[in-house]
């Protein structure tokens, strides 16, 4: 029987609390959640949430605390990329010597080039020894055209370049 009423009283006591947190206006009408922080040892530095809508004030040895949920609107930040799209398709053949030459894959118009990629082929993956010595923007920095170039793989290979480009302005 005592094991009865002491689960009742618990969950009377826990319904009670869900109405108080429910019913609670924090934080406020306008946004504000207002606070307190004790000034004073012992307990400096503690902060307590008040329910202001409700007449609760800061305790004595408190300082009132109050912060924006949302906060001030920032600055415009800088525009994204728009546009993305992959152009590529060009087939480097690899030649005699094993070398991928010199190749330039080139975005439409005044597009930037982001990022690339490659398929070696069409005899599958390409040779342990197969490496890029060129694969980057076409003039060490951001460009329209990216370009490629490679060693070590299998006469007659062929290499199909990729390019991501898109609008950055």
């Amino acid at each position: 029987m005592h094991g009865k009423v002491l689960i009742i009283a618990a969950t009377v006591l826990g319904l009670l609390l869900l109405g108080g947190i429910a019913y609670a206006s924090i934080p406020d009408s306008d946004g504000v959640i207002h606070g307190c922080y004790k000034t004073s040892n012992p307990g400096k530095g503690a902060v307590v949430v008040i329910d202001t809508d409700a007449g609760a004030t800061c305790a004595s040895g408190f300082t009132s605390l109050n912060w924006n949920q949302t906060g001030p609107q920032g600055p415009q930040g800088i525009p994204g990329i728009s546009g993305l799209h992959v152009v590529g398709g060009l087939v480097g053949t690899i030649d005699g010597t094993g070398n991928l030459p010199e190749t330039l894959v080139a975005c439409h118009g005044s597009e930037t080039a982001i990022s690339s990629g490659f398929f070696y082929g069409p005899n599958g993956p390409p040779p342990a020894g197969w490496r890029f010595s060129q694969n980057h923007p076409f003039g060490g920095s951001i460009g329209t055209t990216w370009v490629f170039a490679g060693q070590g793989g299998n006469p007659g290979d062929q290499v199909v370049l990729l390019v991501t480009c898109g609008n950055t302005n």
